[in-house]
């Protein structure tokens, strides 16, 4: 039903063009604030004229739990400023809505209610688009090269992630690794081949973003738990790794942002 594959981006000239590169995760069909936060950065969104607009990039799960399920999905499948790898909630949603037994009973407890009550016909209309995302980003901004999975990846290599996936040769356990483990989150490593490698899944700490001597950076900042929308904008000589500004967003009990930090 859904073949783990690989995507490659390059983007050349970050400081001639001006195009900025903004990562988020886990944002569980909570597209408006996240919206909301981008504007606050200055986020520029295409238009109709061809002017060179910024990248959103989503470390997975961008379904479930949150208010705006349809506007959420439309927006990462079909805005061109977005690009995101899958993670285990948009997996599972993908399977559902193929009635397949397991995943449709999983749905309620993933958060996904407001999805499971659909049209069947529908549900796999909206979902079918999911299957051409990639399970892996490799990313390069002129001379830095980063990575994107969801939970992490199998081993401490992104090229043997890469030759796994193009050659189908994932194990199972290394599905699990890359979509919906604790693994990689329990033990950061350095990865090699890689100037830093994004994730989410794990609810983290500001502290916790990177550890030790780790290049891999963890996103969720529990959005969709009301905690603050995490985000990080590529910036060389940046806070973290020397490549990302972090910036954290809270809202107030009427959804209001409430503050904006950065490290």
């Amino acid at each position: 039903m859904y073949q783990f594959s690989h995507r490659k981006f390059t983007f050349n000239n970050y400081h001639k063009d001006g195009t900025q590169h903004f990562f988020v995760s886990d944002i569980h069909d909570n597209f408006p604030l996240v919206l909301r936060c981008l504007n606050e950065l200055g986020f520029r969104w295409p238009d109709n004229h061809g002017v060179v607009f910024d990248r959103l990039w989503i470390a997975g799960d961008i379904i479930d739990r949150g208010p705006a399920s349809i506007e959420t999905l439309g927006a990462c499948l079909h805005n061109p400023a977005i690009e995101f790898c899958v993670g285990n909630h948009d997996i599972n949603g993908l399977l559902a809505s193929h009635d397949i037994p397991y995943n449709r009973a999983q749905w309620p407890f993933y958060g996904g209610e407001k999805y499971s009550k659909l049209d069947r016909f529908f549900l796999q209309s909206i979902f079918e688009p999911l299957k051409a995302h990639p399970a892996a980003i490799s990313l390069t901004i002129d001379e830095h090269n980063l990575g994107i999975t969801h939970a992490g990846i199998p081993g401490d290599d992104w090229d043997h992630l890469v030759n796994l996936i193009e050659s189908n040769g994932l194990t199972n356990e290394n599905k699990m690794q890359i979509i919906d483990s604790l693994e990689s989150w329990s033990k950061p490593r350095f990865i090699s081949n890689r100037d830093a490698v994004l994730h989410g899944h794990v609810y983290t700490s500001t502290a916790e973003i990177v550890r030790g001597d780790s290049n891999q950076l963890w996103l969720d900042g529990g959005i969709d738990h009301g905690r603050a929308c995490r985000v990080l904008q590529y910036a060389p000589g940046g806070n973290l790794l020397g490549l990302f500004n972090h910036y954290e967003f809270s809202f107030d009990s009427s959804g209001r942002i409430e503050w904006l930090t950065d490290l």
